[in-house]
């Protein structure tokens, strides 16, 4: 899954968390109340597939993904 289709599905439950007129929650990261706060899966590959997810704000979670992609980038540029 292309990190575009990962923000595309996190779009698409978000969009839908809305639809159900969910109030504002805090986040769990940042503690920023929001209607943007849902369980995505992160760009990560763990044995233990819940350790692939975290709730959290949008924000946070962009925040989270470019850590990972900053992660995976070293260590694909170790391989070589």
């Amino acid at each position: 899954m292309t990190t575009t289709d990962r923000m595309l599905d996190c779009k698409a439950a978000f969009d839908e968390a809305q639809d159900d007129g969910n109030d504002l929650q805090p986040c769990p990261r940042c503690g920023l109340y929001t209607d943007s706060v849902i369980r995505r899966h992160r760009h990560t590959a763990y044995v233990e597939d819940e350790m692939n997810y975290v709730t959290c704000c949008w924000e946070c979670f962009d925040i989270e993904e470019d850590y990972w992609d900053e992660q995976w980038n070293d260590y694909y540029g170790g391989l070589m």
